[in-house]
């Protein structure tokens, strides 16, 4: 007699395929997470607006907004010049191959890495490279056809610049046929050309966006560049980053229009006499008044506000210490100089020598960020006085008492009778002669968050005379 458990058998083999059913599902939700991440890491959107950046700096920007690694050799990004980018949150593969367009390089994206490598160019291209150079000639105008005079043209990937002249000409000779050109000018939007004829002319359309975005403080208001309607000018960080100087004020030599700056002596630290737009006063003083981070700042030397006679740590043995020279110029974000009536409209009778807005840095949102720089220069006196030998001086001396018929004596001629005539001292070379050493360190340790940032500098700043 045999027995059948039909039943029994039909509900296992149903548990079963239900069991099968479940684990393709996860199977294929794992598969479909798997590529979404995958997909989502490589999707990343990028917002950039950078004109003339180092290659390096720029990478660093990327990798901050998109945690993405950029590996190369130093060798590689070697006479790699400086490019121009903007990108309105836009994928990274869309921004690297705008990066990358017309430059020697390409790339390769691997896991949380973007790999830079070379593109050499084979022995035939090597070959014909010369023979297929291009002397280019042209001419850079706006919309309307104004000329635009000192605009600058960069060959993408190299260091090579030229600047149009006031006609608003330019010229670059040997230049390789697949080059491509950057024509930027401040207020314009930076056009890229490709160079394909020997003669071009470059029309630049007006940069509405830019004279918005940049923001120009003015002590107890800020306004865009658009609607400035004042005498302001404000320098960068960036711009202060090129002098190598101790004292913020002369920075500004020469990159302010109507002001004047110069250092009472050659000592370090010494006071600067700073004039804008002329002298304004006979007895009330020319001292512009300074304002750093909202506050009023003295511009008057620090040994006459402490008084004669005071000792001051770091001072100067002749006196007249420029207070300004206490400040880090790597700590100033901007300078910001009012000329005309916004100085005496905003702070009254205070700025009527005008007035000099200082803002220093903030630490932004992000990670820990330590930061350190050194730089060591030289400097020494370049052109001293043409002066007479010992020998040449004492025989003019001598010619001199001849033609007035008169006779040398200790105390008409102690130079011919009592001293030395065989000493020939150079005194120039004895004082000024020596060459002075300039250290600068400074080191910054930054961190913030939505609700608070910190920002700490540590600098250090030594400059020895070339006096004796």
């Amino acid at each position: 007699m045999y027995i059948f458990y039909q039943t029994k058998l039909k509900a296992e083999y149903t548990v079963f395929r239900r069991f099968m059913l479940i684990m393709r599902l996860t199977t294929i939700i794992l598969i479909s997470a798997i590529l979404q991440v995958s997909a989502s890491s490589y999707a990343q959107k990028v917002t950039l607006n950078e004109r003339n950046i180092k290659l390096t700096d720029l990478f660093n920007k990327i990798r901050t907004q998109t945690g993405l690694d950029f590996l190369f050799s130093e060798s590689t990004l070697k006479g790699s010049g400086r490019v121009s980018i903007k990108a309105d949150n836009q994928d990274i593969r869309v921004v690297l191959e705008k990066v990358f367009n017309g430059l020697p390089f390409e790339y390769r994206m691997e896991n949380r890495s973007v790999i830079i490598s070379r593109v050499e160019k084979s022995f035939i291209e090597k070959v014909i490279a010369p023979l297929m150079a291009i002397d280019l000639t042209g001419r850079v105008t706006s919309e309307k056809g104004q000329v635009l005079a000192g605009a600058s043209i960069t060959v993408k990937g190299t260091s090579l610049k030229v600047r149009t002249d006031q006609y608003g000409n330019f010229s670059i000779k040997g230049l390789p046929s697949v080059a491509v050109i950057i024509i930027s000018f401040v207020g314009y939007i930076d056009r890229e050309v490709k160079v394909e004829v020997p003669n071009i002319n470059i029309t630049l359309e007006v940069d509405e966006t830019s004279l918005q975005e940049v923001q120009i403080n003015k002590g107890y208001y800020s306004t865009t560049k658009k609607l400035n309607t004042g005498s302001s000018v404000q320098i960068t960080s960036a711009q202060l980053e090129r002098q190598p100087i101790s004292n913020p004020l002369q920075a500004l030599q020469g990159l302010i229009p109507c002001m004047q700056i110069r250092q009472t002596s050659g000592m370090a630290g010494a006071a600067t006499t700073v004039l804008i737009r002329g002298r304004n006063s006979v007895n009330s003083g020319l001292i512009p008044l300074y304002v750093i981070d909202g506050m009023p700042f003295s511009g008057v030397p620090v040994d006459q506000q402490v008084g004669s006679g005071a000792t001051i740590l770091g001072g100067q043995p002749n006196g007249a210490t420029d207070p300004l020279s206490n400040i880090n110029p790597a700590d100033i974000k901007t300078i910001t100089v009012l000329k005309d009536a916004d100085a005496t409209a905003i702070y009254g009778s205070r700025g009527a020598n005008g007035v000099v807005l200082i803002t220093t840095k903030r630490a932004g949102k992000g990670r820990p960020t330590f930061n350190v720089n050194y730089s060591i220069g030289l400097s020494e006196v370049v052109n001293q006085r043409g002066l007479l030998s010992s020998e040449d001086y004492l025989a003019l001396r001598r010619r001199a008492f001849v033609n007035d018929n008169r006779t040398p004596t200790a105390a008409l001629a102690p130079d011919l009778v009592l001293w030395d005539p065989s000493a020939n001292t150079n005194y120039q070379d004895m004082l000024i002669g020596n060459t002075a050493k300039q250290h600068d360190a400074n080191a910054s340790l930054s961190m913030g968050n939505e609700l608070s940032s910190l920002l700490l500098s540590a600098p250090e700043n030594i400059d020895h005379f070339f006096l004796f």
